[in-house]
């Protein structure tokens, strides 16, 4: 039984990782309100979810906005093309 509430054991760590994903998650629709910056932050999402894979993650936050700052011009124009060829397709 102790190794189950043990900091090291892998249940630990893979919750920890759900919630790093939760809290992730809760940015992204936070930021994806304004529709036009959810290009941005489905982007952001996706590298901050690969520093999370590979055990770089520090911050989950501040991560997020400095990916979402630096994906803000390319992310804010793929998304409303896009957006533009789903409404010739509607």
């Amino acid at each position: 039984m102790r190794t189950l509430v043990d900091p090291d054991s892998k249940l630990f760590a893979l919750l920890n990782k759900l919630v790093l994903a939760i809290e992730l998650n809760i940015w992204v629709l936070l930021c994806c309100l304004p529709v036009v910056t959810a290009g941005a932050a489905f982007s952001s999402m996706h590298g901050v979810l690969l520093k999370i894979y590979r055990d770089e993650e520090k911050r989950i936050r501040a991560d997020f906005f400095q990916a979402m700052k630096s994906n803000l011009k390319n992310g804010t124009v793929l998304w409303l093309l896009y957006l533009g060829f789903l409404g010739l397709l509607a």
